[in-house]
């Protein structure tokens, strides 16, 4: 799914969503300094999940996050897509064939 305008818009009210049904502050308050404005990265994050830390292993299953960034300090937080159910359909079925987990 490309990650665009009108996608992060959507995005943006899906997890806010999801951060309310879970009874979490939607915005959460940033850990560093309690401000509590975010502003979305451009795109998803993906990062490798790896059994060993010999090397960087191209091909492997992934863990997709998005990033938030606090308006304020800067501080970044990656938020697991899978969890929140938040994962592209396609992404979700290979994540869940491949031993990730989809709520």
């Amino acid at each position: 799914m490309l990650f665009d305008e009108s996608t992060s818009k959507d995005f943006i009210q899906r997890f806010e969503g999801k951060i309310r049904a879970k009874g979490m502050p939607s915005p959460p308050p940033c850990p560093l300094c309690s401000n509590a404005q975010w502003s979305v990265a451009p795109g998803y994050m993906v990062s490798p999940v790896q059994k060993e830390m010999g090397g960087l292993v191209l091909g492997g299953p992934t863990l997709p996050t998005i990033a938030i960034i606090c308006n304020n300090c800067g501080f970044v937080a990656h938020i697991a897509l899978g969890p929140l159910g938040l994962l592209p359909k396609a992404k979700a079925k290979a994540e869940v064939e491949h031993g990730g987990e989809e709520s």
